[in-house]
């Protein structure tokens, strides 16, 4: 057993040597809380971010993101690291009302927009290949099941994840008081590292993002 699941028990009545109802082979439970924690504080704090890069393929506007250590969240920034370019965020619906051509357009990617929660678009497309763009992504965790499966926290983060674990049994267990009390420690725990209490809007307008791109006749620039 896991010392972040030890101090759930410890919270909630349990003895952490000899538990009455969560033993090592009924932990699953406060092992599933104290995941959605981590994710949840991750999701809110943008605390776990990897580079993505994303080679461009010549006339190819969506690119599918696979990652296999990590669960991918959302796109914080993305740049074109030859050109020193941030791109700004749109949605297809933007870019389709700003160039109803647009993919039939060819030039330096100025924006880019998240389709679902694994494919990205780029918009204009380079018409070659040979560049990529990098991607800032806020990730998750991978879920651990097991005692031997190393839990990817800071350490500054376990209180708040425990105490998000206690609420959550005590939601379950109809116990409203201990639940609130739980949840506001929680709260303030997970406030100290930027915690939204929301996800941010990482959807700017398009229209106040960039100017109508002029479509060229070949070539990028």
């Amino acid at each position: 057993m896991k010392e972040i699941e030890k101090r759930v028990l410890r919270i909630i009545g349990e003895d952490t040597d000899n538990p009455d109802v969560y033993t090592d082979a009924n932990i699953t439970p406060i092992r599933d809380s104290v995941n959605d924690a981590i994710e949840e504080m991750c999701t809110m704090t943008d605390t776990f971010v990897v580079k993505y890069r994303v080679p461009i393929i010549a006339d190819t506007y969506f690119y599918k993101l696979a990652f296999t250590s990590a669960q991918f969240c959302y796109i914080l920034r993305a740049r074109l690291p030859d050109k020193g370019r941030v791109l700004a965020q749109s949605r297809v619906g933007e870019v389709a009302d700003n160039d109803y051509r647009w993919l039939d357009s060819t030039n330096t990617p100025s924006v880019y927009f998240p389709i679902g929660v694994e494919y990205v678009g780029f918009y204009p497309i380079y018409s070659e290949n040979g560049h990529h763009v990098e991607l800032d992504c806020a990730v998750l965790p991978l879920r651990y099941s097991t005692d031997d499966t190393v839990i990817q926290l800071r350490d500054d983060f376990k209180d708040a994840a425990a105490y998000y674990a206690a609420a959550e049994y005590f939601l379950s267990v109809a116990d409203v008081e201990k639940y609130g009390y739980w949840f506001a420690e929680y709260s303030r725990a997970a406030s100290r590292f930027g915690f939204r209490g929301r996800m941010s809007d990482y959807s700017p307008s398009l229209k106040n993002r960039m100017t109508p791109i002029p479509r060229p006749i070949h070539g990028y620039i």
